[in-house]
């Protein structure tokens, strides 16, 4: 099972090589890819619960649940600021653009403080040194990889039965990226290919769920009517995305059998 090893050593590598380079004057992007490693290594932990038989993975998983959850504001923050500064450029509406935007990076800068504190804690290095040691350390049950992939799509499958609300489609799109995860290790391209295009799709809608609740909680009198019309849009963009949801499913369920 040295796929599965290389794969936890390579999501606690990235770990480690993005979470110094996280802060506001840096690229967002850093972030964003800690996250994901982040993500991975939960997702790996997850499918991989029929090969291992180790008291530490769940631990792991839940610690490094604890940490993704606290990066999400800071990381939310970026997404929202990159997509006001393109959306309001070509409104006229007076100084409330940059007004609202004032706002979203006042959030960002504390969002980035509160990350900053927790990747600098002793608590987080200990963690890691935890994941290194489990990386290194834990045995795995000889056994095809495939499973992993077929235990993700038919819990995919599920959820898609239920998308009609927005968190049922965040459940999709969370599963969808379990899915991925699990065929970047066994090697199927064209699966993780056909789940990226999935997760785009569906993480438009939830971005603009995300931003339509965060224009709603810095509106003020001031940018009453550019949060109005911001809001308008992010239904659109909702509308836009569930449209297309479909088309998407339907590759990524073809290559699942």
């Amino acid at each position: 099972m040295a796929e599965l090893r290389e794969a936890f050593q390579a999501q606690a590598s990235a770990i480690r090589e993005h979470a110094p380079a996280v802060q506001p004057d840096a690229d967002p992007e850093e972030l964003h890819k800690l996250r994901v490693a982040i993500r991975r290594m939960r997702a790996l932990l997850r499918a991989a619960r029929p090969l291992i038989d180790d008291e530490r993975a769940e631990s792991l998983r839940g610690k490094l649940g604890d940490v993704g959850r606290a990066l999400g504001p800071a990381r939310d923050a970026d997404v929202l600021a990159a997509y006001l500064e393109q959306a309001t450029a070509d409104l006229d509406e007076g100084t409330a653009p940059a007004r609202l935007l004032g706002r979203v990076a006042a959030e960002r800068r504390e969002a980035y403080a509160a990350a900053r504190g927790l990747l600098d804690a002793r608590s987080f290095d200990r963690l890691m040194r935890e994941v290194d040691t489990f990386s290194a350390t834990v045995v795995i049950r000889d056994a095809s990889l495939n499973g992993l992939v077929n235990t993700e799509s038919k819990k995919l499958r599920k959820a898609m039965r239920d998308i009609e609300t927005d968190d049922g489609l965040h459940r999709a799109r969370v599963h969808a990226k379990r899915l991925r995860y699990a065929a970047e290790v066994v090697g199927d391209d064209k699966v993780v290919a056909r789940a990226k295009e999935f997760q785009d799709v569906v993480g438009e809608h939830q971005d603009a769920v995300v931003a339509e609740e965060r224009l709603r909680a810095l509106a003020k009198p001031s940018t009453a009517l550019l949060v109005g019309r911001l809001i308008e849009r992010q239904e659109s963009r909702r509308a836009d995305a569930r449209r297309t949801v479909p088309k998407a499913w339907k590759r990524l369920e073809k290559t699942t059998g």
